[in-house]
């Protein structure tokens, strides 16, 4: 997770935040998808021990962290431009205490999960839980896009405007 931005940081910071979300989080759904893949019997099956596939999903893991970071990092600029100054603490505390929540739920649904189903059953279940969550948030995040681009625009000719009539 500390790699991700020192690697990606020349790319992550040409992208729009939106695109950045959806792509990480579209990319992230694909590992997990392998994941899956690898745990089946048939996958495993092929091998003659475990480190070649313990092997893979270790290198999916790392990926996943790293594509992680950006998904924060794109959600904290998104919380930052569109939440006002004046709620910014508030808001934080209240996303803070929702994400502390939700982490221990869902560590405990994972681990229901794979003592009662089976490991590539539970990875297909969040690939899934993912996808439609990516589906739904996908055209808010896309218009995030569009009107931080419009703000941009406006300041960037109000201050050009600004300096015209200063200069004149």
């Amino acid at each position: 997770m500390l790699v991700g931005p020192l690697l990606l940081g020349k790319f992550i910071s040409k992208m729009k935040v939106g695109k950045l979300f959806i792509t990480s989080f579209g990319l992230i759904n694909v590992f997990i998808f392998l994941m899956g893949i690898i745990s089946t019997e048939a996958f495993l099956s092929m091998f003659d021990s475990n480190l070649i596939p313990l092997s893979i999903l270790g290198i999916l893991v790392f990926l996943s962290g790293m594509l992680s970071t950006l998904v924060n990092v794109s959600i904290g600029t998104l919380f930052d431009t569109l939440v006002p100054i004046e709620f910014m603490g508030r808001t934080a505390s209240i996303t803070n205490l929702c994400l502390l929540i939700a982490t221990p739920i869902g560590q405990i649904l994972f681990g229901f999960g794979i003592d009662f189903l089976s490991t590539s059953l539970t990875f297909f279940i969040i690939n899934g839980i993912i996808l439609v969550t990516l589906v739904y948030f996908r055209k808010p995040f896309i218009e995030s896009d569009r009107e931080t681009h419009k703000s941009v625009v406006q300041t960037h000719a109000a201050e050009e405007s600004l300096v015209m009539e200063t200069v004149m």
